[in-house]
């Protein structure tokens, strides 16, 4: 008896970067064995079965938008909503708030879904939409946790506080006390609406899973899932004899490679990387520090008071959007570092490794705990902050010689492939929920 493919729907805010990356090879890794649709309100993929749903601007009420009207004619101050940044809290994402009606997502599919995964949609659909979708469909729902926002009333950073382990009341994020509750009611019904829907949670091994095991939303409904999702056929280490001159950089250097979506971002912790290089610098002879090329990589990656105190031969590249290239740029490097201070992967670690290039970082994301990098092994990970811990593993790496590099190297793509491949992702997930 043929049995029936299982019906997944994935949801996301969009399908190209980041976190909407993640979901997006998610769908694409699902589709080569089941019926898959990934809705997103804002798609740049081709594929078939990725759909795009318009999200209608949400509008206040009549009598809300009358009395701003009066407030506006007669010059009224009012008080708006502006939590501190550095804990990335999106007043958006109101839990009361719809953007879509579950009715739609279901309109633009061809199937009833067996399966929801709902990934990072923020701007797009919250756990009320959820709750709604789970009543309609019947179908099992999945959120999957690539920050904090899950966990939280409405911060995708938490820093040091320690909110989310019990109901998010006096949000630090929150200065202004008109709306010192928003971030506690947002809590109340994300916690209704996971108990009422059974939601569970799918985490990879590492910093986030440790996070999710304190939370008071999800420590009980915990899926665990494979590390970040690589395409091993195109991050590959088949080019690395050449990648080093197609970027312009001499064979005789050795290539310390960091990127990220926004080179500013203070969670992507430059600071810390600069610091590390300055005491590279100090260590080195100068014959040494002439064989060091630094790299960094994303969007605003310009000279500016950080990188202007990195005195290694230093390349600014843009945010590389094409995957083929940004294969080539890690080939073309010896040794990735990331120095994320909280983090929920990020995929260039796997990326990373998949072309053989070791990985040295802080102990954050899938660098928290040994399930990605051994030390010694596939690179070394390092005590948060700790700069000098941080350059004397990254001299580590760039000083081993030809044979030892290569041993890491092959250790790393093995690893990869191993771990955080397309199979290795269907074999995680078929065990744990699907079958």
């Amino acid at each position: 008896m043929t049995s029936i493919k299982k019906k997944i729907l994935l949801l996301s805010s969009g399908d190209t970067f980041g976190a909407y990356e993640y979901v997006y090879r998610m769908a694409k890794a699902l589709s080569h064995k089941y019926d898959v649709a990934l809705v997103v309100k804002d798609k740049r993929k081709v594929d078939n079965w990725v759909f795009r749903l318009v999200v209608t601007p949400y509008r206040k009420p009549f009598l809300k938008r009358v009395l701003s009207f009066v407030k506006r004619k007669f010059e009224i101050k009012t008080e708006i909503f502006e939590p501190d940044p550095k804990y990335v809290f999106l007043p958006n994402e109101d839990e009361r708030i719809s953007f879509i009606e579950a009715e739609s997502i279901l309109k633009v599919i061809p199937f009833v879904p067996d399966i929801v995964i709902s990934g990072m949609t923020d701007g797009f659909l919250n756990t009320s939409t959820l709750f709604d979708l789970y009543t309609l469909s019947g179908a099992k729902v999945y959120q999957v946790m690539v920050d904090m926002s899950l966990l939280t009333g409405g911060c995708h950073v938490s820093w040091d506080c320690e909110g989310f382990k019990a109901d998010c009341t006096d949000c630090p994020a929150i200065a202004n006390i008109k709306f010192v509750d928003f971030a506690a009611k947002n809590f109340a019904i994300k916690h209704s609406n996971i108990q009422n829907g059974n939601y569970k949670l799918m985490v990879i091994p590492g910093w986030t899973l440790n996070q999710a095991n304190l939370s008071a939303l999800y420590k009980n409904r915990i899926i665990l899932n494979s590390c970040n999702i690589v395409d091993i056929n195109i991050f590959t280490n088949t080019n690395r004899n050449i990648a080093k001159q197609l970027f312009g950089i001499s064979e005789c250097q050795k290539v310390i490679f960091a990127g990220s979506n926004n080179s500013k971002d203070i969670r992507k912790g430059r600071a810390y990387l600069v610091d590390a290089l300055s005491i590279m610098w100090n260590k080195l002879e100068p014959v040494q520090k002439e064989k060091i090329c630094v790299m960094l990589a994303g969007n605003h990656n310009t000279q500016d008071e950080l990188t202007l105190k990195i005195k290694f031969d230093l390349k600014l590249i843009d945010f590389i959007s094409d995957d083929r290239l940004l294969s080539l740029a890690y080939q073309a490097s010896d040794v990735y570092v990331c120095s994320s201070l909280e983090d929920g992967g990020p995929m260039m670690v796997a990326e990373a490794l998949a072309c053989g290039t070791p990985v040295v970082g802080f102990e954050t994301g899938s660098l928290y705990d040994s399930s990605l990098v051994l030390n010694g092994i596939h690179g070394y990970r390092v005590k948060m902050k700790d700069t000098n811990e941080l350059s004397l593993t990254l001299l580590n790496v760039i000083q081993l010689n030809e044979v030892d590099f290569k041993t890491m190297s092959l250790n790393a793509r093995n690893q990869a492939v191993q771990y955080s491949s397309e199979k290795a992702f269907l074999n995680s997930v078929e065990k744990t929920f699907i079958n």
